[in-house]
């Protein structure tokens, strides 16, 4: 019916056709009245629906109960004494927790003072004391609740004081975050002001380069000038000379010819003389003699002025050469000072080049200081209104501390049942968290017992919150909707609230089948045997007990008996042969010898599953490549080192959860290797822990030594039975810092990896030698 009714109303919204034809033809394809009445009747069936998810989680919660008692008794049996002193340490661990609220109060008004005024130091130091004396309270928190779980009184109000300690915690660890992260920025700013004076200088110099160059470049233009001016003055000069040249070469010309003419009037001469004298004529031998005389005067004037004609032009010719000489001098200036000018303009070129890259560095230097300046303006104020949030949370942990009732004896009666879908999902939020405080107390309780831990220790020990989901406006879940997009929005909002709850119903029910295989491996042996396996297991898991190399199958097989019990419900995620009663071939740890190490990485191959018989490695060293990586984890100063965070109380792949070493919620992401180091380099953060999650597939239950390496601190859950504890050293990676024989049930086996990271990147790497695999015999 539900389906047939939800069908109606999306062909109702639906656009199509047939409706935008009725639609110009009528006012409203559906009026807001009917709108109206089908928002109610969609709010009713999600309601009817929320109302069934609240039933599950209330049988769960029952259930939770139950055994959360149960586990209580069986404690406050184990620790008699802590039951007689239960008052006591109600009284004295409230008081605790008051004083270190007061001095975090005192301290975080000191840091916003101090962060107001502009004194970071100052506000840095209060807020790290205001953080220290946060996680005093909440350690008193922790005490205090333990007592009063063993003095069987109410902790309602000490949950909700808690939950806003927490809050005031993760606010301040935030504000602290996004401090470090304007540090963090502001060095890198300070290192980027260091580039940028190199570049500044680097201009500087430039621009000193090219001012040298242009200098050069005026003088060889001057130089240039001068010699363009030096090559027109000597050609002038030459043209002068060759036209002076021409003109002595033509007086030349004319000497000659006057010689010519006087050479022939003296012939002449001559000829009248010797006539004249063979006429014996005195008169005219006379006349002859005078007019020889006189050619030969003229003739000796002729060939002085030839002579010097003939000078003149050898002369004239020297002057044409040297103007000629000039010329190609002006003209070997002229192509030096343009050599030299077309050096310096490829030099300026270059250098222009140089200042051009040296700018466009600078103005990248300037673009990316002004986004990581806003990113500091922006990191610092939401570091301020974190530490106004943390505040506001701190005074009313406080003031709630300091009105606890410590004397309440029971809880408060539940609530009456919800009439609205908002009230429904509201109670379903409640019912998830009282349910995970149940688990936490069970847990706390169970760990207390097996580990032979003070009830309080224990608590402090086991973190169990709840997963992180989107926010959407709850308050919708109760209003009408009278248009067709309102009913859409509608929809959308019932249909996230429904898939919310159904989440959280499903966390809820994981956390029951946690409990329940706790309980039920408590039924099949005593409490004794429980410590001494768990003995058992931190002594042969440990590098510091149970060495580097050590065999782990015994262990692995009584426990896995134990988990296949005829009335176990399983563990979640977990997998089991169909064989409830076989039983496994113990390998004695003197017949089995270790394989050798690992080092050739060429050899190893990734692989994840393993067949008996082909389609799979069967030989060699193969490497596990595939993950799934949740964190960072708060581990500031080492504090939580040995803390269990949500991944060790159950695996869930979808859940977001929020952790003081992250502003934002970590969530699950898968991660993929190509080599046996796996090194993510996309998480990184310095005294966190991160979770590595995956399975890996046999099909036959199979015993196989594993190397196991990390940097730093590693544990490692295979099948929930820890078969790895490096020592709390802080050290590099290693891929074989450590050798342990497990054994693998037959179908798929979890495999949850806890690595610490100290200072640096992380890194982690399984491996398993299949040349050393022994098939069990059922």
């Amino acid at each position: 019916m539900h389906v047939g009714f939800f069908l109606l109303v999306l062909m109702l919204l639906k656009p199509n056709a047939a409706t935008e034809s009725v639609a110009k033809a009528a006012p409203s394809v559906t009026s807001s009245d009917r709108l109206e009445e089908l928002s109610e009747k969609v709010r009713e069936i999600h309601q009817r629906h929320l109302m069934d998810v609240i039933e599950s989680l209330e049988e769960t919660l029952d259930s939770m109960d139950q055994l959360e008692q149960e586990r209580i008794e069986q404690l406050r049996e184990a620790y008699p004494e802590a039951v007689d002193s239960a008052s006591d340490d109600i009284e004295t661990a409230h008081a605790k927790a008051i004083a270190a609220q007061q001095r975090a109060m005192s301290d975080l008004e000191g840091a916003m003072n101090a962060a107001e005024s502009g004194d970071r130091d100052s506000a840095i130091e209060a807020r790290t004391r205001a953080i220290e004396e946060q996680a005093s309270a909440e350690d008193a928190i922790s005490q205090m609740a333990a007592a009063m779980s063993i003095a069987g009184r109410s902790m309602g109000m000490l949950d909700e004081v808690a939950q806003l300690q927490i809050d005031a915690s993760q606010a301040l660890a935030e504000s602290q975050a996004k401090e470090r992260e304007a540090a963090s920025v502001q060095a890198e700013i300070d290192r980027h002001a260091n580039r940028r004076k190199h570049h500044e200088q680097t201009m500087q110099r430039i621009e000193m380069d090219m001012a040298k160059i242009k200098d050069h470049r005026e003088t060889r233009s001057r130089e240039l000038e001068s010699a363009s001016k030096a090559v027109e003055d000597a050609e002038q000069k030459h043209q002068e000379e060759v036209a002076a040249v021409a003109e002595a070469e033509r007086a030349s010309k004319d000497a000659d010819r006057a010689r010519s003419d006087a050479q022939r009037d003296i012939a002449e001469a001559q000829h009248a003389v010797r006539e004249a004298r063979n006429k014996k004529d005195q008169a005219t031998i006379s006349e002859a003699n005078e007019r020889l005389g006189e050619a030969r005067k003229r003739d000796k004037e002729s060939s002085r002025e030839q002579q010097q004609a003939r000078q003149n032009v050898q002369k004239q010719r020297q002057r044409v050469n040297q103007a000629q000489h000039a010329i190609n001098q002006a003209k070997h200036k002229v192509a030096t000072a343009e050599h030299h000018l077309k050096t310096l303009a490829t030099q300026l070129a270059r250098i222009e080049g140089q200042r051009q890259s040296a700018e466009k560095n600078l103005e990248a230097e300037d673009a990316e200081f002004a986004p990581q300046r806003r990113q500091i303006e922006e990191a610092r104020a939401a570091a301020t209104e974190l530490m106004a949030t943390a505040k506001s949370a701190q005074q009313k942990a406080l003031s709630r501390m300091e009105t606890i009732d410590l004397q309440a004896a029971t809880n408060e009666g539940m609530p009456q049942g919800p009439s609205t879908p908002q009230e429904a999902f509201e109670r379903a939020r409640e019912l998830e968290q009282l349910i995970a405080k149940k688990f936490k107390e069970f847990r706390s309780a169970d760990l207390a017992l097996v580990q032979s831990l003070e009830p309080s220790e224990a608590r402090k020990l086991v973190s169990v919150p709840l997963p992180e989901r989107p926010k959407f406006d709850v308050e919708a879940l109760d209003r009408s909707a009278r248009t067709q997009e309102s009913m859409r929005r509608q929809l959308e909002t019932l249909g996230t609230a429904e898939r919310q709850a159904e989440n959280m119903a499903e966390f809820a029910h994981a956390l029951l089948a946690r409990a329940k295989g706790l309980e039920q491996e408590g039924l099949q042996i005593t409490l004794a045997e429980r410590r001494e396996s768990a003995a058992q297991e931190r002594s042969q898991s440990a590098e510091d007990d149970g060495g580097a190399v050590s065999d782990m199958t015994s262990l692995m097989a009584k426990r896995s008996n134990r988990q296949k019990g005829p009335d176990s419900d399983g563990e979640p995620g977990g997998t089991t042969d169909s064989t409830p009663s076989e039983s496994f071939t113990v390998v004695e740890e003197k017949a089995v010898s270790a394989p050798p190490p690992p080092r050739d990485f060429a050899s190893a191959i990734p692989a994840r599953r393993f067949a008996a018989e082909g389609g799979a490695p069967s030989k060699g060293w193969t490497f596990v490549d595939s993950w799934y990586l949740i964190g960072p984890f708060d581990n500031t100063n080492r504090a939580n080192i040995h803390k269990q965070f949500p991944p060790e109380s159950m695996v869930d792949l979808d859940a977001e959860y929020r952790t003081r070493a992250s502003v934002n919620p970590v969530q699950w992401r898968f991660y993929q290797s190509t080599s046996p180091k796996i090194e993510p380099r996309h998480l990184q953060g310095e005294y966190v822990i991160y979770y590595a999650w995956t399975q890996l597939h046999f099909d036959e239950p199979t015993d196989v030594w594993i190397a196991v390496g990390s940097d730093d601190r590693s544990d490692l859950w295979i099948n929930d039975v820890r078969v790895w504890s490096s020592s709390d050293v802080l050290k590099a990676w290693k891929i074989d810092e450590g050798l342990r024989r497990v054994r693998f049930q037959s179908g798929y086996n979890k495999v949850l990896y806890r690595i610490e990271n100290g200072n640096g990147p992380w890194a982690f790497s399984m491996c398993l030698n299949l040349d050393s695999q022994t098939r069990v015999e059922r």
